[in-house]
């Protein structure tokens, strides 16, 4: 479920509905729960309710309380001048999950070859675990096709020569537990990411353009806070990148290139993603660090 920093946090965003009608325009309806004082407190509080069209509060039982708040745009009609604000503009945080290589996890790290820009040699450890773990795999498969049988284990040693290599015993044990996720069939494994969203509906009459900046570009957690402070500076943001200061230093936000979604009324939606990776995870070569 997405995640929305909306003041307190005591006070969760249980949905968020946006529907055009030819007399209203466009309307946005946030629905809050959360403790009924909490939600007293929220329906006197700017930082929910500045500028709403209609407001609704209501008590339910277990002590709990719903809080409703309508935010109408000003004005839903063309006009002659153009405008440089949007109707919304909403920061959205949703985790997800992502199915990738073992190998990949950070775990794995400390077998991974250091970028080489003096001499051309490579240990290559960790290629050379999942190649045995492959080659061992195609013997036993081969036996298995012929109806022989196939007991001989795998030995690392016919792959790794230890001694020339320069391989310490952290890095022996690391390289000899990858073998045997490998060989338990735990090829893959579930990571956890963060994309940050940034949602904005503009009027017909705006003057505000798709940016391009940067796309494709590692932002660091200081310069993505920028931005966000630099469209619009309430509450709402600053519990945004607080979090993000808190939580997400010392890693990367990856911009992806924008979507553009065309609405009702002659407005649009322009929608820009920021996707969390740990420091590494991309290679900076591909895709520059912006810091």
């Amino acid at each position: 479920m997405s995640l929305q920093f909306k003041g307190a946090t005591t006070v969760n965003v249980e949905s968020i509905n946006r529907q055009w009608s030819e007399t209203a325009g466009w309307e946005s309806v946030y629905r809050y729960k959360g403790p009924w004082t909490a939600i007293e407190a929220a329906a006197i509080n700017t930082a929910y309710v500045g500028n709403a069209s209609r407001i609704d509060v209501r008590q339910e039982p277990g002590d709990y309380g719903v809080l409703e708040v309508a935010f109408a745009s000003i004005d839903n009609t063309a006009a002659n001048t153009t405008s440089q604000a949007p109707d919304t503009d909403n920061w959205t945080f949703t985790p997800y999950q992502e199915q990738k290589n073992v190998w990949e996890h950070d775990y794995f790290d400390a077998i991974d070859d250091s970028r080489v820009t003096s001499g051309n040699t490579f240990k290559a450890l960790k290629q050379r675990v999942i190649t045995a773990v492959d080659a061992y795999k195609a013997r036993v498969e081969n036996a298995n096709a012929a109806n022989d049988s196939y007991t001989a284990p795998l030995d690392l040693n016919g792959f790794i020569d230890w001694a020339t290599s320069s391989v310490g015993p952290t890095e022996q044990q690391i390289a000899k537990d990858l073998a045997w996720m490998l060989l338990a069939g735990r090829e893959t494994h579930p990571f956890h990411k963060y994309n940050l969203r940034n949602t904005r509906i503009l009027p017909a009459n705006t003057s505000l353009a798709v940016s391009h900046y940067k796309e494709g570009f590692q932002w660091t957690t200081n310069r993505l806070v920028d931005l966000i402070l630099a469209q619009k500076t309430d509450v709402t943001k600053y519990a945004i990148c607080g979090d993000l200061l808190n939580t997400f230093q010392g890693t990367y936000w990856l911009k992806e290139p924008p979507t553009i979604n065309e609405l009702s009324g002659g407005k649009f939606e322009i929608v820009q993603h920021f996707i969390n990776y740990k420091s590494g995870e991309l290679p900076y070569l591909l895709n520059p660090y912006f810091s």
